[in-house]
């Protein structure tokens, strides 16, 4: 990195010092929270404090957090496509020798975030500075590869954003809808022990499920990834329409609908419906009934 690029860090601007008014600036923290994408087009906060000492950003630089919780989270890169934003203490800034900015974030958040969590130092707050980043190796094609590369890239995350509205904005119509539909105080109540037969898995290792010699069946877990798909077995516990549900953890309470021959594990939930509503039962509970629990 320092054959191609100049090293430095920004200087302290505190939460505190932020304002309505005056020249943009950066804080580190904000590209955790605030930045998502590899490029910073608009910048969000300002400040009116006396900037005469303060670090001022070139179009095109590269910044990485100083600090974070973990080694893979501070490997976290954006490219500044404006001139004169005041950056932060807490901010290396890698300022390229005629290469693009945009494409350096892509790939320091691809491939190269491991080799800079490698030398990240520190436990309980992670730390990593030019001195740390000046020995990573990056690959760089011809100024107009980068840039082809980077404006692709670019597209693609635009079309991400765009549709992660769409689906926001789809989930705020459901709640809406079901509270009309879902609800009304005029209908006969039940106990959920009255209309349905609530239980949980077993315990299922790791262990158990590399040991399988033809894994057909999934073992839904307390994990919301990937379905909550744990694994596969040979064999099934369950057959037929069930409600599972995250009985531990952050996502305790979200729900999944389940249909076929399946398994789960000791803190997966499921409920059988025997009173025959179906799909409305799910549909109820993923609103909100169990995560009021």
């Amino acid at each position: 990195m320092s054959d191609i690029a100049d090293l430095s860090k920004g200087i302290g601007i505190s939460k505190d010092q932020l304002s309505a008014d005056g020249e943009p600036c950066i804080l580190y923290g904000e590209l955790y929270t605030k930045y998502k994408s590899e490029t910073i087009k608009e910048v969000i906060s300002k400040t009116n404090i006396d900037n005469t000492k303060l670090v001022k950003s070139k179009a095109n630089d590269v910044i990485i957090p100083c600090s974070g919780e973990t080694a893979e989270e501070i490997a976290t890169a954006r490219c500044v496509l404006k001139d004169d934003i005041l950056l932060g203490g807490d901010l290396n800034i890698i300022r390229l020798h005629g290469y693009d900015g945009s494409f350096m974030s892509y790939q320091l958040n691809g491939k190269r975030k491991y080799d800079i969590a490698k030398v990240a130092q520190g436990v309980s707050v992670v730390h990593l500075y030019g001195e740390h980043l000046k020995n990573i190796k990056t690959i760089n094609p011809s100024l107009n590869e980068q840039k082809k590369i980077a404006n692709l890239l670019s597209l693609l995350d635009e079309r991400i954003s765009t549709q992660n509205k769409i689906i926001e904005d789809l989930k705020t119509l459901k709640s809406a809808i079901s509270k009309k539909l879902l609800y009304n105080d005029r209908w006969t109540t039940y106990k959920i022990q009255d209309i349905a037969k609530i239980g949980r898995g077993r315990v299922i290792s790791s262990v158990e499920i590399e040991r399988q010699k033809h894994p057909l069946y999934p073992v839904y877990s307390s994990q919301t990834s990937n379905d909550g798909i744990m694994g596969y077995l040979d064999d099934y516990m369950f057959d037929g329409e069930y409600i599972t549900w995250t009985t531990d953890g952050a996502n305790a309470g979200t729900v999944f609908y389940r249909k076929g021959k399946f398994n789960c594990t000791n803190v997966c939930g499921h409920i059988k419906d025997t009173a025959k509503f179906g799909c409305y039962l799910f549909h109820l509970f993923s609103n909100r009934l169990l995560k009021n629990m």
